[in-house]
């Protein structure tokens, strides 16, 4: 999901460091405000980069899907999933695919826990009691649910019942895939990096406390059941 120009930048600088190792790249627009291809078409096709517009209709988890979805059907062999915000980091999305490259089967980004002190206490302790009770219930592999995650296509097909049996589905389905990819024994791996503080995150007001406590978290936990079974 792109929100604004800083933003679109940084995609368009991940799309051209994918390009330049000479495979073939397709990139998801997640119907964002701004539109990938209306604002840096020129650049893009000099790219050689393919743009698969994701219904906007199908909420985020759903446009993920789709990602996931058109990347299988492109004979793609790996997938990642990221948006364009400050928290997604682009320059490390090319160790991803080196992670994967040498044998993963699943990789993510992880927060330095150090790092993530600045956030609204409404924010930093429901993520971390899900990260808690992840870790205690599976094995630690660092931060579940920070953003930025990529799969080989194998991968992704031997959990596609999982991702089949979601219409519309929440964003944390990448998160309940990590998950199940360490349920069927897959070669999961994660990347520690620092973040800092974004513009505009929220705040310790009842509406954010609200919404991650009654809304978030139990869809946290709920995915993470299903995904152990």
């Amino acid at each position: 999901m792109v929100r604004d120009l800083g933003e679109l930048s940084r995609v368009l600088k991940a799309l051209e460091s994918f390009a330049a190792t000479g495979h073939q790249v397709i990139t998801v627009n997640r119907c964002g405000r701004l539109n990938l291809q209306e604002n840096l078409e020129g650049s893009v096709k000099e790219l050689g980069v393919e743009v698969i517009e994701a219904d906007g209709a199908a909420g985020i988890g759903g446009q993920i899907k789709q990602c996931w979805l058109a990347g299988i059907a492109s004979g793609a062999d790996i997938i990642i999933y990221t948006e364009g915000d400050k928290y997604q980091v682009t320059d490390e999305l090319l160790q991803l695919v080196k992670v994967l490259v040498q044998g993963a089967d699943a990789v993510a980004l992880a927060r330095n826990w150090r790092s993530t002190f600045h956030f609204p206490i409404s924010r930093w302790l429901p993520e971390t009691i899900t990260n808690i009770l992840q870790s205690v219930m599976m094995r630690k592999i660092g931060d579940w649910q920070f953003g930025p995650k990529a799969f080989t296509v194998e991968a992704l097909q031997k959990m596609m019942p999982m991702i089949s049996q979601y219409g519309r589905i929440n964003w944390q389905i990448a998160t309940w895939l990590l998950v199940k990819a360490v349920r069927l024994g897959l070669n999961v791996q994660t990347l520690s990096i620092n973040v800092s503080a974004m513009a505009g995150e929220d705040s310790n007001r009842w509406p954010d406390w609200k919404h991650r406590l009654f809304k978030q978290l139990p869809q946290a936990w709920q995915g993470m059941w299903d995904a152990l079974w």
